[in-house]
């Protein structure tokens, strides 16, 4: 958890794992925290179940941001591919976002991905697109059945800004 406001949006987090009086190997991991009420663009996909469900930004230069290609030069970025290859993480959401004054200008593409059911028998999502800290726009569908990774759902397109 961490506070409403950051020091710094980049930081190092320490942990360490153990059980009872036995404690492993400190690991260091750096964060870089971003501010989706001050993004250029902030697309977030919540889904219900215990699939892998995947989001995908096609920006105005036709480079498309994904669990395989997580980041483009002009800023966009995923923060976390969710429940990846049925390792269930539970959090169930996506955000791919472009921070202030980075956005290419022109027309966007989102798309939602039924990668993996997990064994599910349908998993309902919800899409939210923000530009500029503005209200969102809210998006919803579910997918159903037996996924064969070809289940692909285009939500909507719009023109930044």
């Amino acid at each position: 958890t961490l506070a409403a406001s950051l020091p710094n949006n980049s930081f190092s987090v320490e942990s360490a794992v153990g059980t009872g009086s036995s404690v492993g190997a400190a690991a260091s991991t750096n964060v870089t925290a971003t501010d989706l009420s001050t993004a250029d663009i902030a697309v977030t996909l919540k889904w219900t179940g215990a699939s892998d469900v995947d989001l995908h930004v096609i920006d105005s230069k036709q480079q498309e941001v994904y669990w395989n290609n997580t980041s483009t030069p002009e800023g966009g970025h995923l923060d976390l591919d969710s429940n990846a290859g049925c390792n269930i993480d539970n959090i169930n959401q996506e955000t791919i976002s472009w921070p202030k004054n980075t956005a290419p200008s022109g027309t966007y593409t989102v798309v939602v991905h039924y990668y993996a059911d997990c064994g599910t028998t349908s998993a309902p999502w919800t899409v939210s697109v923000s530009k500029k800290g503005g209200s969102a726009q809210t998006y919803s569908g579910t997918f159903t059945g037996t996924s064969d990774d070809t289940q692909m759902s285009t939500v909507t397109t719009f023109t930044f800004p």
